[in-house]
């Protein structure tokens, strides 16, 4: 189970749910599209018109060429594509799907995150792109939607932003939507600027994720996505993958991304990802942590084990930071905390206590971590505590996660399994 991620994820909502309960209405509009979304504001003050611009779609015939030889892509997709722009490890796209606007289209080889880069681009465009075309200021913006799920084995995110530029009666409303999703050494971001077409959209930007994605080398034997709603709205993933390596170590890689509305026009963004490495009976070996919020490097850590000694050396709120560990023993990697659960489970105990590095709680020491059967309820068979925070989860006979809960006051968090390939065990 991913519990690095989900310790750090459920920090952050900690963090930003009072001002995700006071600031985002409790009536929300329904999912009416073929991808996973969750409407932020209401559309029944909105004038018909504009509810019935956000209805329209184009069915996609057109399909077109997708080359770029640096990722071995070549594979047809829907839309009419052609390339705009070439420029430091971006490669710009226009994709015709018969409405108004084209849908752009974005591939970076560097990149913050799918939640930073996907804000900020959008950001650019409201702030930049919007006003300049239509030649009036931005006046507002309300966070329309957010979403997440996965294509094809790859997760992504959405984001929705309704706009108005213009003052008095010279305003004029919008939509500007968009997705992203990481696919190995690349980001892709797609964008579309017009009110409507919100499947046509999605079918463009899931054939051109697919076509990346088809070519990317997928080494590990355990691949698992989970999805983070907060208060049923999807606001982001985490991503979990074990390889083996040349020396029979288990190279473990951890991601996560999320959006988090903080008020009706702010979004709090978070890109972590972590590689570690354990030994094949769960012990870790070594981990380095990278996180960015907001578009500002929150987090570079790095855990080591020197002369017997758990030593920790990085930058911490653009700090450089260097921790001892007092704790000298054995830590369990997250490979490990699948052993560890299928161990309790076979056993005749009705817990087990190990100690983690998860730099979220507290870089500079471990923190014990309680895994603890639950009988007799068909939600949840486990419980696992990390310092002040409580969470029920349901796995399989694998150890798998399949979905677990927390909740905090009126804030109730939820994971649920959106994808898994493999067994969280050597082949």
């Amino acid at each position: 189970m991913n519990i690095k991620l989900f310790f750090s994820t459920t920090v952050v909502f900690l963090m930003s749910a009072l001002l995700f309960t006071n600031s985002v209405s409790a009536k929300t509009t329904e999912n009416t599209s073929n991808y996973n979304s969750k409407g932020l504001t209401s559309l029944d003050d909105l004038p018909s018109w504009f509810t019935k611009s956000l209805a329209r779609e184009r069915t996609l015939k057109t399909r077109s060429t997708f080359k770029l030889k640096e990722f071995n892509v070549n594979k047809k997709v829907k839309g009419k594509l052609k390339l705009v722009d070439v420029a430091d490890g971006t490669w710009y796209y226009n994709i015709d799907i018969g409405a108004s606007s084209p849908v752009e289209c974005y591939v970076l080889s560097e990149f913050d995150g799918p939640a930073n880069s996907l804000y900020a681009i959008l950001d650019n465009a409201l702030t930049v792109g919007i006003p300049e075309l239509n030649k009036k200021p931005l006046s507002s913006k309300h966070n329309l939607a957010l979403g997440s799920g996965v294509i094809n084995g790859t997760p992504y995110l959405l984001l929705d932003i309704l706009y108005v530029v213009g003052e008095g009666d010279q305003k004029v409303s919008g939509v500007l939507k968009g997705l992203s999703a990481e696919t190995g050494e690349t980001l892709q971001i797609c964008m579309h600027n017009e009110i409507g077409y919100r499947k046509t959209f999605f079918s463009a930007f899931e054939s051109f994720v697919e076509a990346i994605s088809e070519k990317q080398i997928k080494p590990e034997f355990f691949d698992t996505i989970m999805q983070f709603t907060l208060n049923d709205i999807p606001v982001g993933y985490s991503r979990e993958k074990f390889s083996k390596d040349a020396e029979g170590d288990i190279q473990i890689e951890l991601e996560s991304s999320i959006l988090i509305p903080v008020d009706a026009g702010s979004i709090s963004r978070v890109d972590t990802e972590s590689k570690s490495w354990s030994t094949p009976d769960g012990a870790l070996i070594n981990e380095n942590v990278y996180s960015i919020e907001n578009s500002a490097l929150s987090a570079s850590l790095s855990l080591s084990s020197e002369e017997d000694k758990w030593k920790v050396d990085g930058e911490l709120q653009g700090k450089e930071v260097e921790y001892e560990l007092e704790y000298t023993d054995w830590l369990l990697s997250n490979y490990g905390s699948y052993l560890a659960l299928l161990a309790l489970n076979k056993s005749d105990e009705s817990s087990a206590e190990y100690n983690m590095w998860l730099s979220d709680a507290d870089p500079s020491s471990s923190l014990k971590v309680s895994i603890n059967k639950v009988l007799d309820n068909p939600e949840s068979n486990f419980k696992m505590d990390m310092g002040p925070l409580e969470v029920k989860f349901l796995a399989d006979d694998n150890g798998v996660f399949l979905n677990g809960t927390m909740e905090q006051g009126p804030m109730k968090m939820k994971l649920k399994q959106l994808y898994v390939k493999g067994q969280p065990s050597l082949p």
